[in-house]
């Protein structure tokens, strides 16, 4: 499979072409876009006000869950964080590649419970 060419890789082709050389303005143009792409993939990334939430939110369900003796469903758990189960749903997910808790399906069902230890 060949590989993708870039935006700066046209603009640096474009630069060896000896008839765009020659105008310095197409030169400061090309010159210009290619920091432009520079600064774009050197920024650095806030968080949006949903993620920063979510990260908020991690512990508590973490801290909930450890409060219960028995496992307990994805809308239980969005109920009791008046989130709904799209949100939560990815959550949980999250926290169980991490380890933090542990999924169990009942009879097509899916129930969770925190990893105690």
């Amino acid at each position: 499979m060949a590989t993708k060419i870039t935006k700066r890789d046209n603009f640096n082709k474009l630069l060896a072409i000896p008839a765009v050389a020659e105008d310095e303005g197409m030169v400061a143009f090309i010159n210009h876009e290619i920091e432009l792409l520079d600064k774009q993939k050197s920024a650095d990334k806030k968080p949006t006000a949903r993620q920063t939430e979510n990260a908020n939110l991690a512990p508590q369900i973490i801290d909930y869950l450890l409060t219960l003796t028995e496992p307990v469903s994805t809308s239980d758990i969005a109920k009791h964080f008046d989130v709904s189960t799209q949100r939560m749903t990815p959550l949980l997910g999250t926290l169980q590649t991490e380890g933090k808790v542990d999924r169990s399906v009942v009879k097509g069902k899916v129930f969770f419970n925190a990893v105690r230890g």
